[in-house]
């Protein structure tokens, strides 16, 4: 599931007056099975949509989700740590090695809707100007910001004794331009944008680009002549082009 698709997600219950407990993974070293950036969402009628790595840790924690949202609605955000072994203070309660940090926070209507939906703005653009989602002990915010590079566009956990900050980047670093809307570039597109990338798709038909059956997620530009392309592509720093055309 893509950034945008969850935050909206959490954006609509929001919307809808639901607290939303959020898990979102902050750190983590290799074999962990969550990885920098995953999304775990449990609203407060039980409904779960993303993952931070599976397994008895996710179901744990999906429970402990589903308590406060009960008897602790106004609980601060916390860092949590796990590590993936037995036999240790932190552990998960999975084997696999590696450890994880992950940022917990139940988000309230009245106090984040307006928040959450800037920020849903600002991962449905990814224009010029960017926003960056600011989770701390205190609370959330978004800030706006300039990102026209990889440099600004970071997901990052700053830690240091109690005091943290956590930091998330509206623009997708992961971006993949697709030149060729046909059925293998549909493919390809349909498949990246499972794994979480930013996807474009250019063609120079429109009939291929209109078919029904694109993922939502897939941005869809049509060009007069693939000349085009080098004015059209955005943050070409960032982006992976594969050329996928009839000829």
């Amino acid at each position: 599931m893509t950034a945008e698709s969850f935050w909206q997600s959490v954006s609509h219950r929001l919307d809808a007056g639901t607290p939303v407990f959020v898990s979102l993974v902050a750190a983590n070293t290799r074999a962990s099975p969550g990885t920098l950036g995953a999304h775990l969402m449990v609203d407060a009628r039980g409904d779960v949509e993303g993952t931070i790595g599976g397994g008895i840790m996710e179901r744990n924690l999906i429970a402990v989700a589903q308590q406060r949202l009960r008897q602790q609605p106004e609980a601060a955000p916390q860092l949590q740590r796990f590590i993936h072994r037995r036999n240790t203070a932190d552990a998960s309660g999975l084997i696999c090695a590696g450890e994880q940090t992950n940022v917990n926070i139940i988000l309230q209507p009245a106090r984040d809707a307006g928040s959450i939906k800037h920020f849903c703005k600002a991962l449905d653009n990814q224009g010029e100007q960017s926003a960056c989602l600011v989770i701390a002990a205190d609370g959330v915010q978004v800030a706006d910001a300039e990102a026209t590079d990889a440099a600004t566009a970071t997901t990052d956990l700053i830690a240091d004794g109690n005091a943290w900050t956590y930091r998330e980047s509206s623009i997708n670093a992961r971006r993949l331009a697709i030149v060729g809307a046909g059925h293998c570039g549909r493919a390809l597109a349909a498949l990246a944008t499972q794994v979480g990338f930013w996807v474009d798709v250019f063609d120079t038909r429109a009939d291929v680009l209109h078919a029904p059956g694109w993922p939502h997620a897939v941005r869809l530009h049509g060009l007069d002549d693939y000349s085009e392309l080098k004015i059209r592509l955005r943050r070409k720093s960032m982006t992976t082009v594969v050329v996928m055309t009839t000829a």
